[in-house]
C-alpha cells in the first residue's frame, strides 16, 4: 500500500479498512491474495480488516468461494445518502407523481448479489386500498420479484448467472422454477421494457417494474409499483405502464447526468 496518506489521517487502521472496503468499487467477489496484492498489504492484515468489515455487516463471504463482496450494511449507508440527495432531490418527485396516478406504492429497488434491496418509497396522497407490501430496507430475490426480472431482462448472460441461484426456490405457488421458462419470460420483459410478478413473492401481492439504465442501457436499479393483486391487475394499462417506463427513464436520465 502506497504509504502516502490524506492530510488529517488520526487512525491508520481505519483508513486501510476504508481502502479495502473501496476496492469493492470496480470489482466484485474478491479474495483476500487479490486485495492484498492490490494494496500491498499483508494477507492477514487484509483478512483481519475483511473479518471485522463481515462482523459489521459491511461485507459478506460467499460460502463454497471463500470470496468477499459488499454486504447490506453498505446499502443501509446508500440509503441515508440517497435521503439527501439523489431519491429525496431527484427521484422522490418522480415516484410520487406515479404513485398518485397508479394508486399504490412505488419503490426504488438496486441489485445485491440474487437479491433486489428496496431503498426509498412513495405512497400516493390517498389510498383506497392497501395491503401491505415489501418496507424499506427488505430485500427479495431478484428473480421473483418483478423489479429483479427487468434488471435481470437487461443484463448480459454472464452477469445474469451471477444474479440466479443454482436452484430457483419457490416462494409462492406462482413463482417460476423453470430457469428456461424464467428466460423467456425475461426476453418478452426487455422487448415490452417492463416486468411483472404475479404473487410470485408474496401472495395476494402483485407488482409492475421498469429498469433504471446506465449509459451502456446496463440496469443500475428499477422502480416498481406495488399493490392487491386485484389492484395492480386493473393497472396494466398502457397509459400506466407508459408512465412507469417514462418514470424509470426519467430517473436515469437525471441520475446519470
Amino acid at each position: 500500500m502506497n504509504d502516502t496518506q490524506p492530510d488529517g489521517v488520526k487512525n491508520k487502521s481505519l483508513y486501510k479498512a476504508i481502502t479495502v472496503l473501496d476496492c469493492f468499487i470496480e470489482k466484485q467477489p474478491l479474495g483476500v491474495t487479490e486485495i492484498s496484492k492490490r494494496l500491498g498489504l499483508t494477507k492477514s492484515n487484509v483478512h483481519n480488516i475483511l473479518s471485522t468489515l463481515v462482523a459489521a455487516d459491511y461485507v459478506e463471504q460467499d460460502g463454497p468461494t471463500g470470496k468477499y463482496s459488499i454486504g447490506s450494511g453498505v446499502f443501509r449507508l446508500y440509503r441515508a445518502l440517497g435521503d439527501r440527495f439523489s431519491l429525496s432531490r431527484i427521484a422522490s418527485p418522480f415516484m410520487k407523481e406515479l404513485a398518485n396516478l397508479a394508486g399504490c406504492a412505488v419503490f426504488f429497488t438496486i441489485p445485491h448479489m440474487e437479491d433486489v434491496i428496496y431503498i426509498g418509497g412513495e405512497y400516493p396522497d390517498r389510498l383506497i386500498s392497501f395491503a401491505r407490501v415489501s418496507d424499506v430496507g427488505n430485500n427479495e430475490k431478484m428473480y421473483c420479484t418483478s423489479s429483479g426480472k427487468i434488471m435481470l431482462a437487461y443484463m448480459d448472460p454472464e452477469k445474469r448467472k451471477q444474479c440466479l441461484p443454482s436452484e430457483l426456490t419457490p416462494c409462492t405457488e406462482y413463482t417460476i422454477t423453470d430457469l428456461d421458462q424464467l428466460n423467456d419470460q425475461l426476453e418478452e420483459f426487455r422487448q415490452q421494457g417492463y416486468a411483472i410478478d404475479d404473487m410470485e413473492c408474496e401472495l395476494g401481492i402483485s407488482c409492475m417494474a421498469a429498469a433504471l439504465l446506465d449509459g451502456r442501457g446496463l440496469p443500475f436499479g428499477a422502480i416498481c409499483i406495488t399493490g392487491p393483486s386485484i389492484q395492480i391487475a386493473k393497472l396494466r394499462t398502457p397509459a400506466i405502464t407508459s408512465a412507469l417506463i417514462d418514470c424509470a427513464h426519467n430517473i436515469a436520465r437525471e441520475l446519470n447526468a
